[in-house]
């Protein structure tokens, strides 16, 4: 496999990574809305305490259950192709992932702070 087709293949892990992180996330969100029959009201009262907490076992989730997915994608597709060094470039895209959970991580006064 050439470099311009493994670049490629990584920046399509990528964004398969962030489209399917933000549909668990949203899908977890309706799981709990259905479970709880959730009013506006209740959803503030659900973030006002620990809403950091929720946010990073929510987002924290999501990341870790597509992660796994995209790096058996990748690791699929890089094997099938007869790729050397398949499993460290299957875990680029979950590498490239990570500075966003950073920033929320430094940020969470901020976020902690929105929901009151």
């Amino acid at each position: 496999m050439n470099l311009l087709l493994i670049l490629l293949t990584i920046i399509l892990l990528s964004v398969a990574e962030s489209l399917l992180t933000v549909g668990l996330i949203l899908g977890i969100f309706h799981l709990i809305f259905r479970i709880r029959r959730m009013t506006e009201e209740k959803w503030r009262t659900f973030f006002k305490t620990q809403a950091f907490g929720k946010l990073v076992i929510i987002c924290g989730a999501a990341l870790v259950l597509s992660s796994a997915v995209v790096c058996a994608a990748g690791f699929t597709v890089y094997r099938a192709t007869g790729t050397d060094h398949a499993p460290i470039l299957s875990v680029i895209p979950v590498v490239l992932a990570l500075p966003g959970l950073v920033k929320m991580l430094r940020h969470r006064t901020e976020i902690q702070q929105s929901f009151h």
